[in-house]
């Protein structure tokens, strides 16, 4: 019987619609969902290439597990640490442009944890984001595959 709820630390590889796959960790599950991990590059198979060096790639990003339950997702081991390399309870951010009435967002937007608290967030880190843009706070899963093959091509 297949397990279907991720722990953090999964490494899962993600069909790259070119060929090959993407990696993304797991990295915490909470009330905003599944939170995982974008990692840099490209590969082959679902497989860990030797001497691979896990590298982030963008911020985590929050989604369900539809697609690791139905095995799309393939799970190829679980490495801790490459979590670790992600904030362990990932923000949601939202922008001041979808909240302008709102005094508790900052002027560039605020990140809020899954506890509820929220922080001001600067310029630079809100485009970096692309809040009020092409960011999204939490996406279905075939969102997610696409978000992760346009940020690594």
């Amino acid at each position: 019987m297949k397990r279907t709820k991720p722990k953090p630390g999964d490494l899962f590889a993600i069909p790259r619609e070119q060929g090959g796959y993407y990696f993304v960790v797991h990295v915490a599950s909470n009330r905003f969902g599944e939170a995982f991990g974008i990692l840099n590059g490209y590969y082959e198979a679902p497989i860990l290439p030797d001497e691979w060096i896990a590298v982030p790639a963008r911020h985590a990003g929050y989604t369900g597990k539809a697609l690791v339950a139905n095995g799309r997702w393939k799970r190829i081991v679980n490495r801790l640490g490459v979590a670790r390399l992600f904030p362990q309870a990932p923000e949601i951010f939202h922008a001041k442009s979808d909240n302008q009435t709102d005094p508790c967002i900052g002027p560039f937007g605020s990140g809020e944890a899954p506890s509820g608290e929220l922080r001001n967030i600067e310029k630079a880190e809100a485009q970096d984001l692309g809040l009020g843009g092409n960011y999204r706070q939490i996406m279905l899963e075939e969102q997610f595959e696409r978000f992760v093959g346009d940020a690594l091509g």
